[in-house]
């Protein structure tokens, strides 16, 4: 921490604020001040009040325990940096002593990772930040010529990252920085599957992918990833036989594939509990390891520390990965369960029986709902629950799969049409 004073900071800015040209850009509020709160709000009255800054004399009349020997010590600008130093000390001591008696009794592990997700909070009140929207200009020329470029490079023609869905890679966009898509279905839908299918394709094409799931363990998914990846690369695995150990896969095949396996375009976060498993300790792997695409598999299981209703912690949970997804500028596939009230498998759950539907829906730039097809058990019906303004999607497509090989394909309508033997599914 700085060791000049709280007042004396404080009084720097609200005796300087006359000088400074754009107010809006010093991006403090009076929530970041601890003596002087009062006298900032004070300014900003008179400001929406009259269109002018209270003088000094004004100021130092209605407060007249400013510091004066700050008037002239520095700018705004730097008092400003100084304040905001200042805040995030005070706060995370104020957390620090919240949280102690909190995390007793805790592994050393679980502990850490609460205190982290306190600390978050206060850093997010703090990196409040606005753009001025002449301010971007040149860098949406240079984001345009990267996705022009991008287009090109890429042997699929398309801009983002590759999706496991013909409906969206026929619009030429995959999925899209700083956009969150979310998936929710009932228990045994194949949430779960999906987040796979769509971590394991972005990977085949050369993508880095943070899948978190809460609720399978590592080792279960990398068999599942085995399988969807074998079958992309040529090999087909049994993941019956790979979970039960039984004879039938080609060890010599096996082995073959693994060593292709770059290691490195894929992680998989051990699990430190239900209880750290949290958007914060997301947003922390985010920032070590700027993965391309992050995957979470069972949003509604993620922890919230907070004394909050249960609706505002989802709410809070969607809006926390939407910013993840805008802040590190990387697309966001997430799942989330429908309640049990939805306990029909072949409609799709309506927003009500999902955890806060509502906020997920709004959150998300595109959100899907999925069911099963009945008498077809290699079948589900995928809807189109929200999309992009400009994209022309159907309502409902159906998927094939077969999960124990990982394939699974978005079938179109002609390619109903074309099958020796139609499935009882229609669009």
């Amino acid at each position: 921490m700085s060791n000049l004073s709280y007042s004396y900071v404080e009084s720097g800015i609200v005796l300087n604020i006359s000088s400074y040209g754009d107010l809006k850009k010093l991006n403090v509020s009076p929530k970041h001040f601890a003596v002087f709160g009062e006298a900032f709000q004070f300014i900003l009255d008179e400001i929406d009040e009259s269109r002018q800054v209270p003088s000094r004399s004004v100021l130092t009349t209605k407060f007249p325990s400013l510091d004066v020997t700050a008037a002239d010590a520095a700018d705004v600008g730097f008092f400003s940096g100084q304040l905001k130093h200042q805040f995030m000390y005070r706060k995370s001591v104020e957390s620090a002593n919240e949280w102690v008696p909190k995390i007793k009794g805790n592994s050393p592990q679980i502990a850490i990772e609460k205190l982290i997700q306190s600390l978050e909070s206060i850093t997010g009140t703090v990196e409040e930040d606005i753009e001025l929207y002449d301010e971007g200009n040149l860098s949406r020329l240079t984001d345009y010529t990267k996705k022009v470029a991008q287009r090109k490079d890429r042997s699929l023609g398309m801009l983002g990252i590759p999706t496991p869905l013909k409906t969206l890679n026929r619009l030429g966009v995959g999925w899209m920085p700083g956009e969150l898509y979310s998936l929710f279905a009932r228990p045994t839908v194949g949430k779960s599957f999906m987040s796979v299918k769509v971590a394991a394709t972005a990977v085949k094409q050369g993508y880095k992918v943070l899948l978190v799931s809460t609720e399978m363990p590592v080792k279960s998914m990398s068999m599942r990833m085995d399988t969807f990846l074998g079958k992309m690369m040529g090999y087909e695995f049994s993941l019956t036989k790979l979970r039960r150990g039984d004879d039938g896969i080609d060890l010599e095949k096996y082995e073959e594939f693994l060593g292709q396996l770059n290691s490195k375009n894929l992680l998989f976060p051990h699990h430190l509990g239900f209880d750290a498993l949290s958007v914060s300790t997301i947003r922390n792997l985010v920032r070590k390891y700027s993965p391309d695409l992050l995957v979470v598999d069972g949003v509604y299981l993620l922890s919230d520390d907070s004394n909050r209703a249960k609706w505002e912690q989802n709410d809070n949970l969607f809006k926390g990965l939407k910013n993840i997804a805008m802040a590190h500028e990387i697309p966001v596939f997430c799942t989330t369960q429908a309640g049990r009230e939805a306990v029909d498998l072949f409609q799709p759950p309506k927003l009500n029986q999902v955890a806060n539907g509502d906020a997920l829906v709004r959150a998300s730039d595109i959100a899907f709902a999925m069911s099963k097809v009945e008498d077809e058990d290699n079948m589900r019906y995928l809807y189109y629950m929200k999309q992009r303004d400009d994209a022309e999607i159907k309502d409902r497509s159906v998927l094939k799969w077969d999960v124990d090989v990982g394939d699974v394909q978005e079938l179109m309508q002609e390619d109903l049409q074309s099958q020796a033997t139609r499935p009882n599914v229609n669009f």
